[in-house]
């Protein structure tokens, strides 16, 4: 297993003492399982979002609070980071993954399964149930098998939500102007929300497969193995 901070998360975890800016919620840290493409901790959050694994099968993010700030161990000599669970259960089918990431000021939901039933192509109103998005927050679009995205939305993009409301959404590059809808697109597409950083992740030596009707649980050290961490302070 190889462990990485991801690099954005290391350039803003280091730029806030020096210009400012919140803290992540401390409630939206999503622990998440991505397929077996290639990640590294210089891929994009586009990148990350589009392996991760779809809400189906029982997938989904497991919420991580990070209620143990850890511990000075003075046998050790170190900080002991905490460590946190991140709890899974497929369903209905097996799940394979062979990464882990954390990411932060995320959202309880992987994706929305649409189609373009859901795009009017007229008002730029994207409709979903109780899709839960803010004005602000961050989404993609992506499609699998034959299935067309709707003209004007680009797959891999990340776009700003613009004039949220329970049901409904459009979309914005800047999150000024929304995005010209000029056709519904065809067959079955994904709405994926895309967290404001990706923290960590863990890539496995192989793929794991989570058997259906098999709980999952998965360890976390926050600042990597304590095993290798600080010693001989």
């Amino acid at each position: 297993m190889t462990r990485h901070f991801h690099n954005d998360w290391v350039s803003y975890h280091f730029m806030l003492p020096f210009g400012g800016g919140a803290l992540p919620d401390p409630a939206k840290y999503y622990l998440c399982l991505a397929d077996t493409t290639l990640l590294t901790r210089a891929s994009s959050r586009a990148d990350f979002i589009n392996a991760e694994l779809l809400q189906q099968n029982g997938y989904e993010r497991s919420q991580i609070l990070f209620s143990n700030p850890g511990s000075f161990s003075n046998s050790n000599k170190r900080y002991d980071a905490p460590l946190v669970t991140g709890d899974f259960l497929a369903a209905g089918g097996a799940l394979q993954f062979q990464t882990v990431f954390l990411i932060a000021n995320g959202h309880a939901t992987a994706n929305k399964t649409l189609t373009d039933a859901n795009v009017n192509a007229t008002t730029n109103v994207i409709t979903a149930t109780a899709h839960g998005l803010a004005t602000g927050n961050e989404v993609l679009f992506s499609v699998q098998g034959g299935s067309t995205l709707p003209d004007g939305v680009s797959s891999n993009a990340i776009y700003k939500v613009m004039s949220a409301a329970t049901d409904s959404f459009q979309i914005s590059s800047d999150g000024i102007t929304p995005i010209d809808i000029t056709s519904t697109g065809s067959g079955t597409f994904y709405l994926r929300y895309v967290p404001a950083h990706i923290v960590l992740l863990d890539i496995l030596a192989d793929p794991r497969l989570l058997q259906d009707s098999k709980p999952y649980s998965y360890d976390l050290y926050l600042a990597g193995m304590n095993a290798n961490y600080g010693t001989g302070v």
